[in-house]
């Protein structure tokens, strides 16, 4: 696409401007999907960027889903399969068309939890870059102003989504925790405060203690399997002082309102939650959500800690609630047209967790493959590091189902057959020489005894005395 002329461009002349049309020309022939990034022109908005820093948290879908989408290529590990490049999981889809476009994409560009994304300024839309997002805060998800939205991304809980439901009779439950900001807690005390903390799973508990700190009198509400007791847990906060620790694996409801239902979903962790909200609101964190491509519920075999198998087993059992709206603590969310087409969905999900492969993700190979594609710019080590070697590392340590997993498998192959090729060629003629070696010796050894048990004056003897 030929850059945008502007007012005040400086004149050209014949030969300037015949340059100029080659330049452009030129431009027009080159693509706008490079070898490892995606670029949309925004026009006058400026443009924007999916780097390979992506790491698939998929925040940026949640706020501007139609400009950032889901990359779905032939791998059939997990939910995103990279970008049109083999490294990214979201792509930009299209152009920026005004200023609420805009907007979204800058409010995703500030939530992007491990910078992934670049914004650059265009022409247009200079007040909507200089505002301060956060501010907006909470926002409505619907109509009914019964659940928010709460925003503030942190790298802490992988940019998790997280959600404040407000009761018509008081006890506000918040699902998950974002970073504690002070402008967002004073939001949520005009809302009526919060009474419940509710966790779907453990990778969101980072501020749990600053929300404590902020509401006394809430309640904390975490699965026993996810609760971690180590106050120096390499991985997890310390979540062992929880006010109510849910166990077994039976639906309970929250409280006497009986508005709210708890339902363990364990597979992407022991502990995993889903939250039942009037029957209509389905909050399912890290274990289920809907993609475009596909056209029905999914759910991440990348990001399965504990088991896929029980994972597929639990969300089966969410088939005898009655949902409708599904809001996912990663993931894009889904407003279906009725709770049957909801189930539809759900059926469609399960059948298509059972083409995919079984097992768990390493949480130490996930975290290894995480730090070396978000930092892999930053460090000085690091970037004295060519980077197709960094890549390679990346790729070396990428656990099944990331970008870069199926080139690990075929290095791998080809390294296997590299070291067996090096034992034909080197290893095999030596380990011949010696077994040759060995057989001489033992032949001399039988030659020698047969000589010994010789009468003396034999032929053979005298001849091996001249020898």
């Amino acid at each position: 696409m030929p850059r945008p002329h502007h007012a005040h461009t400086r004149p050209q002349t014949h030969s300037s401007s015949r340059r100029v049309m080659r330049m452009e020309d030129k431009d027009q022939e080159q693509p706008l999907v490079g070898p490892a990034r995606d670029i949309a022109d925004l026009e006058d908005f400026g443009s924007v960027e999916v780097t390979d820093k992506c790491c698939g948290a998929m925040t940026c879908r949640v706020l501007a889903p139609e400009i950032f989408h889901e990359a779905k290529l032939g791998s059939s590990f997990s939910d995103t399969h990279g970008s049109s490049t083999p490294d990214n999981f979201t792509y930009v889809g299209r152009k920026i068309r005004d200023e609420t476009e805009l907007r979204q994409v800058r409010r995703a560009v500030k939530a992007c939890p491990f910078h992934a994304l670049k914004l650059r300024r265009g022409g247009k839309g200079a007040t909507v870059m200089d505002e301060d997002f956060n501010a907006a805060y909470p926002i409505q998800v619907d109509q009914s102003g019964a659940v928010y939205l709460l925003g503030h991304y942190s790298p802490k809980n992988a940019g998790a989504t997280c959600y404040l439901i407000v009761r018509p009779n008081g006890g506000n439950v918040l699902v998950d925790c974002p970073v504690p900001n002070a402008s967002l807690v004073e939001r949520i005390k005009e809302l009526g405060g919060a009474k419940y903390l509710v966790f779907t799973h453990k990778d969101h508990t980072a501020f749990t203690k600053e929300w404590k700190m902020a509401f006394p009198a809430i309640q904390r509400v975490l699965h026993a399997g996810d609760v971690v007791e180590n106050r120096k847990h390499f991985f997890f906060p310390y979540t062992g002082d929880v006010e109510i620790k849910l166990a077994g694996g039976k639906a309970q409801p929250l409280d006497k309102e009986g508005d709210i239902v708890l339902i363990p979903i364990p597979g992407h962790s022991p502990g995993s939650l889903a939250i039942l909200f009037q029957e209509h609101y389905l909050f399912t964190g890290d274990s289920l959500f809907y993609s475009r491509p596909r056209g029905h519920l999914v759910s991440s075999r990348l990001h399965c800690w504990s088991s896929w198998e029980e994972q597929r087993a639990s969300l089966q059992a969410l088939d005898s609630y009655q949902w409708a709206h599904v809001l996912p603590g990663h993931g894009e969310p889904k407003r279906f047209s009725g709770k049957e087409d909801a189930q539809a969905s759900l059926a469609r999900a399960i059948e298509w967790m059972g083409e995919q492969p079984g097992g768990s993700t390493s949480m130490a190979s996930f975290v290894c493959w995480l730090q070396l594609r978000t930092h892999s710019g930053q460090s000085r080590f690091m970037r004295a590091i060519p980077r197709w070697a960094r890549k390679g590392i990346e790729r070396l340590v990428a656990p099944a189902g990331a970008p870069g997993a199926r080139e690990r498998a075929r290095a791998l192959k080809w390294a296997r057959s590299a070291v067996m090729m090096w034992i034909l060629l080197k290893v095999l003629p030596n380990v011949l020489a010696f077994l040759s070696r060995v057989g001489e010796r033992r032949r001399i050894q039988a030659r020698a005894a047969a000589l010994v048990r010789l009468p003396w004056g034999h032929p053979w003897l005298e001849a091996e005395k001249r020898r």
